[in-house]
């Protein structure tokens, strides 16, 4: 599909900054833009998809009635042929019939050739549209006009032979069995419409399985996958968006031992409401702009944590979240990290926390409003057995990221606040001289509501419940 007339035109991205350097608001806002440029693309890839389908009822509907027209076609020269097999020995008689009945029959070709016209123009219209997806479709026009040529001259024959009755009668014959070709070649030129229906399956496809992701989670793997499918249907500006896609940040692995890594998953710049209704401590709900930054991809394991640390508070597996985790002892963790890897990590903010939670969404849960389906998402009460499951297990989140709901409470940098009247705007941590700190995301022996993206727990820094693990983020890499 020809690209141009849809105006799937991205413009570039335009970020470049040296090594080492992080991302500055310009660029921040360049990303935020292109991402909303790519949301305006998919609206668009529907809108069309929407039109080509009403385009292929209609034309199915056309065809339809061509095909009608055509056995009409068919039946009254069987009807010919029958009448001169019939008459030869009265010919002069049956020519002059031959002629009254080729004039009755003209409306009905004048009515085939208005509507195959009419078809016709439709379809010149598309092709200087949508380019070379529609060509092999073929032209109709040309194929009945031969067919007209044809009948011209019969009706010629009949006019200017009354003489040689007998012989004409025979050419005529011979003639009219040279139409049968003809037809059934533009039978098969309406059957050429399933390549339309072709690519209409596709583009079904893409939209029922792919649309979502691009308009809420910004599944950039789906977007790659799918531009991909455009550039097999010769969309000439897929290369081009294949590579701005591919272009995004990616995944990054780190080795902390023998065997053991850690994941981290590019959580993009964006602009979000935070808070929810739940309580007053939700309250009141406020715009955050948020800085790029890279998530754990899991909360912090067992094995993770004795790759780094000596004490070993846990009793669960090694792939198990780690937990009995107090505040000071997981900012220690990212302290030993960063010393060992020469980069910055830290707990997340309250307002990064919730942001990459809801990945875009801004219901109670990062898949919708109500808790119906948070068994597939999370550990909890319902679910659990009453203990920490492994990781990785539940679906993840739009954003990739696991384990966002339930299975161990994730401690946040900021100290506690009641509420958030005069939280930041910026994303940062909303620091001050409390010993008190927040847990987001409930865990595997409490109720769904706790689970919610927006709920808030208050808990002494130094207190290492049960339940309580972490989950750590890097501000670049």
């Amino acid at each position: 599909m020809n690209s141009r007339n849809l105006g799937w035109e991205l413009p570039p991205l335009g970020l470049n900054f040296e090594d080492g350097e992080s991302l500055v608001a310009e660029d921040i806002n360049k990303i935020a833009k292109y991402i909303t440029d790519l949301k305006l693309l998919i609206d668009m890839l529907k809108a069309d998809y929407d039109n080509l389908q009403e385009q292929l009822k209609q034309q199915k509907e056309e065809t339809k009635t061509i095909l009608q027209y055509i056995e009409t076609f068919k039946q009254d020269i069987e009807t010919l042929k029958q009448n001169l097999a019939a008459n030869r020995d009265n010919s002069q008689t049956e020519i002059g019939k031959l002629k009254f009945e080729l004039k009755l029959f003209q409306p009905k070709l004048d009515s085939v050739e208005a509507k195959l016209e009419s078809i016709d123009s439709v379809l010149r219209e598309r092709l200087e549209k949508e380019g070379d997806s529609y060509r092999d479709t073929l032209d109709f026009k040309s194929a009945i006009a031969s067919i007209t040529q044809d009948i011209e001259g019969l009706k010629q024959n009949l006019a200017t032979n009354g003489n040689n009755n007998q012989t004409e009668i025979q050419k005529l014959q011979n003639e009219l069995k040279s139409l049968q070709p003809k037809l059934d070649l533009l039978q098969k030129k309406l059957e050429s419409n399933t390549k339309i229906e072709l690519i209409s399956s596709v583009l079904r496809e893409r939209l029922e399985k792919e649309g979502d992701s691009y308009r809420d989670t910004l599944d950039f793997k789906s977007a790659i996958a799918s531009y991909e499918k455009a550039r097999d249907l010769g969309s000439n500006t897929a290369n081009a968006k294949i590579n701005e896609v591919s272009n995004l940040p990616k995944n990054i692995e780190f080795k902390l031992s023998e065997g053991v890594t850690m994941e981290f998953v590019p959580i993009l710049a964006g602009v979000f409401q935070m808070g929810g209704d739940n309580d007053q401590r939700e309250q009141p709900k406020h715009q955050v702009n948020i800085k790029q930054f890279w998530m754990g991809k899991y909360p912090v394991t067992q094995a993770q944590w004795d790759a780094i640390m000596t004490n070993n508070n846990s009793s669960t597996g090694i792939d198990f979240p780690v937990n009995n985790i107090s505040w000071h002892q997981a900012v220690e963790f990212c302290k030993k990290l960063s010393e060992i890897t020469w980069k910055k990590f830290r707990l997340p903010s309250e307002a990064e926390w919730e942001y990459a939670c809801r990945a875009g969404s801004q219901t109670s849960y990062c898949f919708g409003e109500y808790s119906n389906q948070l068994r597939e998402y999370a550990w909890y009460i319902n679910n659990s057995n009453n203990q920490t499951l492994r990781v990785g297990q539940k679906k993840p989140n739009a954003w990739g990221l696991y384990d966002m709901h339930g299975n161990v409470w994730e401690w946040c940098e900021d100290n506690w606040h009641d509420n958030y009247e005069g939280a930041p705007s910026d994303g940062r941590a909303w620091l001050g001289n409390d010993a008190y700190s927040v847990l987001r995301g409930g865990c595997w022996n409490l109720n769904a509501v706790t689970c919610s993206c927006t709920f808030r727990l208050r808990s002494w820094r130094a207190y290492d419940h049960y339940s309580y693990g972490f989950r750590i983020v890097a501000p670049c890499f």
